[in-house]
């Protein structure tokens, strides 16, 4: 896949969505989750019937990472090749609890930069644009209230 291919806006989001990724930073340090199935990634996932973006962000932190989480600001969105927007938020860890059984992922870790393209879920370049925006930007972590 062509790495210019997914439109990403920063600033914008966008006013339907279908699935928030969630950028989570702990003690200096950026949370990366193994999905059973796939590789490392961050933490996000399908919108539920009427979930707001700060919902699905706190829902998908819990269960894919155990993480509970505050500061949650909306950074951006980007579409995906099928039209769907999947909003990015940025947030910090309150603290972790043990990984939830019976979902997707098996265990997290914290990083510093992001793995290599062959040990990502999605490696269209998507993540890299985030991270550095994320780590560049040095997004205040302040609360915000989003719908």
């Amino acid at each position: 896949m062509n790495k210019c291919e997914v439109d990403l806006f920063f600033g914008m989001i966008p006013e339907n969505f279908d699935y928030v990724l969630t950028i989570l930073r702990y003690e200096n340090k950026f949370v990366m989750v193994k999905n059973k199935n796939r590789k490392w990634e961050f933490t996000g996932g399908k919108r539920a019937a009427n979930e707001t973006i700060i919902e699905v962000a706190k829902r998908e932190s819990w269960e894919e990472a155990g993480a509970r989480i505050e500061n949650i600001i909306p950074i951006g969105y980007y579409r995906l090749h099928d039209n769907k927007n999947v909003v990015v938020t940025s947030a910090d860890v309150k603290y972790f609890e043990d990984m939830p059984c019976g979902y997707e992922t098996e265990k997290r870790t914290l990083v510093n930069h992001l793995p290599d393209d062959s040990d990502l879920s999605f490696a269209d370049g998507i993540y890299q644009r985030i991270f550095d925006y994320v780590k560049n930007n040095q997004i205040e972590m302040v609360t915000k209230h989003f719908v």
